[in-house]
């Protein structure tokens, strides 16, 4: 986003004076931990009252559901919640697969789990590009060698032949998110 590569935002520089007055306000304090390591651990404690109650009610309907949450509230956040109380809960690994409508969508996703240090495959587009790595992610979770993996997909790959047979090995161990699950379709 910053570097103005993204057709969807715009970027400004700051005036050297303006910049300064906002780094003051920047050295205090921050009101929360950040995350430190590649796991979800610290997500949860991060959470706000309504956004536990929502990672509460998925666990008692059975892991399933849909969080219906206005834009801002933290969706993103709730759904990492969950995705934690799965793999604190198990022994296997697990691949995460999340889609989502737009690769801008798939974008924003795999930068705010490769910036908690998960390893992240972004799979849309040419397949010969996200197939190799993704390959091996999942060949390292059937091994053991790694407890969880994320593919962030678009819906249009999510479909795709190519897809399907890379995440066949370990279909039985796949955690599902859609984003804007409204634009999901059926066939």
């Amino acid at each position: 986003i910053w570097a103005g590569e993204d057709e969807h935002y715009a970027t400004y520089s700051l005036s050297k004076a303006a910049r300064e007055e906002i780094i003051k306000f920047a050295r205090g304090e921050r009101p929360y931990s950040r995350p430190t390591s590649s796991k979800l651990t610290s997500n949860r404690a991060l959470l706000r009252p309504y956004q536990l109650e929502a990672v509460t009610s998925w666990q008692t309907n059975g892991r399933k559901g849909i969080l219906e949450m206005a834009t801002g509230t933290g969706k993103t956040k709730t759904a990492l919640a969950c995705i934690e109380s799965i793999l604190a809960d198990s022994e296997s690994s697990w691949l995460v697969i999340v889609a989502c409508p737009f690769q801008h969508l798939v974008d924003q996703w795999a930068d705010e789990l490769e910036l908690m240090e998960i390893e992240t495959v972004r799979a849309h587009g040419d397949s010969s590009k996200w197939r190799p790595h993704a390959s091996r992610m999942i060949n390292r979770l059937l091994d053991g060698g790694q407890s969880a993996g994320f593919l962030v997909t678009t819906y249009a790959t999510l479909g795709s032949d190519h897809l399907q047979f890379a995440v066949e090995p370990i279909a039985d161990k796949v955690m599902f998110i859609a984003d804007e699950c409204h634009y999901l379709g059926a066939k």
